[in-house]
């Protein structure tokens, strides 16, 4: 006799955020050896199961969604805008899920902007701002190198 439970059905269990969660928290645990795993993904792994337990029986699919339209950018601590490449800076300008106050960071760290400045100042304004202290800094370097030319050649 059959019963009427389809293994079908049983993979077809709707799967909440916590349960992914608590998923990627074992998994966690299993990187954290320093000898055999990497502790750096361990640690992703922890914060991002802590993002999904915390969403409890939400799916894990919604959860996921919910986060990503959430429209956030947390500049990493790593990141030197002193040094940052100016097609890392006009990806970053491209992306109209910035702040006026994450503009205003990479003005004020990367150029040198007055951030007050840029805290009176449209968003539009601050793009424009960026964007005319990045064309300059593009000629100072056509300049320069320029002049390294006509050196060499003298």
């Amino acid at each position: 006799m059959r019963s009427k439970f389809s293994i079908s059905k049983a993979r077809r269990k709707h799967i909440t955020s916590a349960d992914v969660g608590r998923y990627l928290k074992h998994l966690a645990v299993l990187n954290r050896d320093p000898l055999t795993g990497n502790v750096a993904l361990s640690d992703a792994l922890q914060e991002i199961a802590a993002v999904l337990i915390a969403a409890k029986a939400a799916p894990a699919k919604k959860t996921l969604e919910n986060h990503l339209t959430q429209n956030k950018f947390d500049f990493e601590d790593e990141v030197d805008f002193h040094t940052l490449p100016l097609d890392k800076v006009r990806e970053i300008l491209a992306r109209p899920d910035l702040t006026k106050s994450d503009l205003a960071t990479v003005g004020s760290e990367r150029f040198g902007i007055a951030k007050s400045r840029m805290d009176r100042i449209p968003r539009e304004e601050i793009v424009k701002t960026i964007t005319s202290a990045m064309e300059h800094e593009e000629s100072l370097s056509i300049i320069s190198e320029e002049a390294r030319r006509h050196t060499r050649t003298s």
